[in-house]
């Protein structure tokens, strides 16, 4: 297999896991409440809270090309934090629990168990974490720049960014 056809194996690998995470609520829901924790602490708030299933790493940048480098995806600077400070996240659709939730609904879709182990091992955790962020980020940082308290994420939060 070339490399393109490798790399656009990926690609489809990560689709159906992130449609499957973004398509069956209970899934998309404890990916946003992870990442609504995330992006608090982007914005220099210290959650105490698990980041399951995401995960997060805070580095000092040296250059632009430091930002492509590695599994992670540069959210931006941290607030209240010393100039440099990036925060970097993955969504990792492969952390314990998660990754029984997106086998059974994977398996509920009629989607065989080689095709499901295929594509959740094919998935890559970045092209997932910036899909997920492209789609929620803006709309996430918005809210989570209002929301007052050390509260979860409700529900309903996309009908309170308007």
């Amino acid at each position: 297999m070339t490399t393109s056809q490798e790399q656009m194996m990926t690609e489809q690998h990560t689709d159906t896991v992130f449609r499957i995470i973004t398509n069956k609520q209970s899934l998309l829901f404890q990916a946003q409440s992870a990442y609504f924790l995330v992006v608090r602490h982007l914005l220099g708030y210290s959650p105490r809270k698990s980041l399951a299933p995401c995960s997060i790493s805070s580095q000092i940048m040296k250059s632009d090309a430091d930002l492509s480098k590695g599994p992670l995806v540069c959210l931006g600077q941290i607030a209240k934090a010393s100039k440099g400070h990036c925060l970097f996240y993955r969504l990792d659709h492969r952390c314990y629990g998660f990754v029984e939730l997106i086998r059974k609904e994977m398996a509920d879709c009629s989607m065989e168990q080689e095709d499901i182990i295929e594509a959740i091992n094919g998935a890559s955790e970045k092209l997932l974490s910036q899909m997920f962020h492209e789609q929620y980020g803006d709309e996430m940082l918005a809210y989570a720049k209002r929301h007052k308290g050390n509260g979860g994420l409700p529900r309903n939060w996309q009908s309170l960014t308007n």
